[in-house]
């Protein structure tokens, strides 16, 4: 099934997340309250023939208050997509706490598979293939490292998606019965992306 931008009125599973960074810790579903998709389209790199270059989504957070979440009831959705003919890649750090910036090694990083942009063009970020989840509080903004397959410098281009999800906690017990036992469909969130 293929994966969808979430919308307002749909629940989100917690259940993967360290409580400590819920948006409220006594609870593991979440209902959108509220949602707005927006773009960051203005991201490109120069990578050298046979090279890699790498655009670190927590220094674009420092300059574009569009990937920090204001609140700890706001969760962000994200997918992006690049351009030219480049292979790109996510690397998603492995320590998730408070405060960790992604280590320069790549053994202490996920490197999550090879992206081109027939998988997901510039124009049409896919979720299937590039969806990553950024919460408050959390230092886990993975990097984007794009490879230059050919014999002349290329600039690349990413544009990143963004779904800000402002969120509650479920608190109806018939309701978080529902969920658990999936009689209503919730959304799952994951922050540590698998190999691919």
């Amino acid at each position: 099934m293929a994966k969808e931008w979430v919308q307002r009125g749909w629940f989100l599973d917690l259940e993967e997340i360290d409580p400590e960074f819920r948006p409220d810790s006594d609870y593991r579903f979440f209902y959108v309250k509220r949602q707005r998709l927006t773009a960051i389209e203005d991201l490109s790199v120069s990578v050298e023939p046979l090279k890699e270059a790498k655009i670190d989504l927590a220094e674009i957070g420092t300059k574009k208050e569009i990937l920090d979440p204001e609140s700890k009831s706001m969760i962000f959705q994200c997918a992006y997509g690049i351009y030219p003919d480049v292979k790109a890649y996510l690397e998603h750090p492995v320590d998730y706490s408070v405060g960790k910036i992604p280590k320069e090694r790549p053994s202490d990083n996920y490197r999550v598979g090879i992206i081109t942009q027939r998988d997901s063009p510039y124009d049409n970020p896919n979720l299937d293939a590039t969806e990553f989840w950024i919460i408050k509080g959390l230092a886990h903004k993975p990097r984007i490292h794009i490879y230059n397959p050919h014999d002349i410098t290329i600039k690349a281009y990413v544009k990143i998606l963004v779904n800000k999800l402002i969120v509650e906690p479920v608190t109806d017990r018939e309701v978080i019965n529902q969920l658990e036992r999936r009689i209503k469909p919730s959304t799952p969130v994951y922050l540590k992306v698998s190999l691919k």
